[in-house]
């Protein structure tokens, strides 16, 4: 294993490399910390089939502290599916009337399982409909009356805050936030570590192993597994950082959330090596990587939340393997597990495929 162990010194000993692994996205994320951006509103689709002045002032309510997306009844699974929305209420024809009359008037709430995030919305709007029932009750049956009454409630209600006061871990964006800067930062590691190929071509070195007893096979393979290691340190290092230094609370979801990104990890080395042997100097490498590093890093969602792009920017992200991650990530981080991320992990799985047929294709070529 002389190559994997050359490999891993020259790897981190190099202090641009140090500065990849470590320094930059720690920087990353303090300045997101300590700026505020890291917390995203919880998306809350609303299908209005009532459309009274009740349904309304609910919807002003929910908008104080989440996003509020208009939706029709056919687009409620659609939306759920493609993490458009968090949760979803429907609002059935003559809820008010059901309200004031005194009957049980329910509203129906859609979610992904265990999705912590959406119990805000939830504590909001199942408050709202107890005192609507409450006030109806009190007026006995005059809407002018409960109308009046509701209009009292909200003076001195719908300014009030609420937040999740459950352990889940996705009561904040931090962390996603935070994964994100990590995962771009495991792809500029990814190419800075392949570049090694380029620079044993350069200084002779990949033609002296060609002579010895050493098979290119066996070259090939402990350099791979020499990119994967230093990758590796760098996510165990960063999630260390990230939870004893930052106080992230990653919950019971941590042992989930590092093995997915080390699947990650597959697809960011593929990545490094096609970008690497589709590149023909060290020149090359340098300066396509930011081009194609920084563009899907922003369609992915690492500086933003995806929902905030343009709708053709969204389907485009769907396209970059960021975005995919980062789906995954948060699906962890809001209470689920290895196993809830599968389509994920599959679709990760086949870009990783596509990426080593790309960079093995250009190999072939020059061999």
């Amino acid at each position: 294993m002389s190559i994997l162990r050359n490999n891993l010194k020259r790897l981190l000993r190099d202090k641009f490399n140090f500065i990849v692994m470590v320094i930059l996205p720690v920087t990353f994320i303090a300045l997101s910390i300590f700026a505020g951006n890291g917390n995203f509103p919880v998306r809350v689709g609303v299908v209005d089939n009532d459309g009274t002045f009740l349904t309304g002032h609910l919807m002003e309510g929910l908008g104080k502290n989440c996003i509020v997306v208009m939706l029709k009844e056919d687009e409620i699974k659609d939306k759920l599916l493609n993490s458009k929305v968090e949760y979803v209420i429907k609002i059935d024809k003559g809820f008010t009337e059901g309200i004031i009359a005194g009957e049980d008037a329910r509203i129906e709430g859609y979610g992904i399982k265990d999705y912590n995030a959406s119990i805000p919305a939830k504590l909001y709007i199942n408050s709202f409909v107890s005192s609507a029932k409450a006030i109806a009750g009190a007026s006995g049956g005059d809407a002018d009356g409960f109308e009046r009454g509701m209009g009292y409630y909200l003076e001195g209600n719908v300014k009030a805050s609420y937040e999740d006061v459950s352990n889940a871990p996705s009561k904040s964006g931090k962390e996603l936030q935070s994964l994100g800067y990590m995962v771009m930062f495991m792809m500029y590691l990814s190419v800075n570590a392949a570049s090694l190929i380029t620079e044993d071509k350069k200084f002779k070195t990949y033609e002296r192993i060609l002579v010895s007893r050493l098979s290119l096979r066996r070259y090939a393979l402990e350099n791979v597994l020499s990119f994967f290691a230093v990758i590796w340190i760098q996510i165990l290092a960063l999630f260390a950082i990230m939870a004893l230094i930052f106080k992230m609370d990653f919950g019971a979801s941590i042992i989930s959330l590092i093995a997915f990104t080390f699947i990650y990890s597959v697809v960011s080395v593929s990545m490094g090596m096609a970008i690497v042997n589709l590149s023909k100097t060290l020149k090359q490498v340098s300066s396509v990587t930011p081009l194609i590093v920084i563009p899907m890093s922003m369609l992915g969602g690492c500086f933003w939340h995806k929902w905030i792009m343009p709708e053709v920017l969204q389907r485009a992200s769907s396209f970059v393997p960021v975005s995919w991650a980062l789906q995954g990530m948060e699906k962890i981080l809001a209470g689920g597990n290895i196993a809830s991320v599968g389509i994920e992990i599959g679709i990760l799985l086949l870009f990783s495929l596509v990426f080593f047929l790309l960079g093995s294709a250009r190999t072939n070529s020059l061999a």
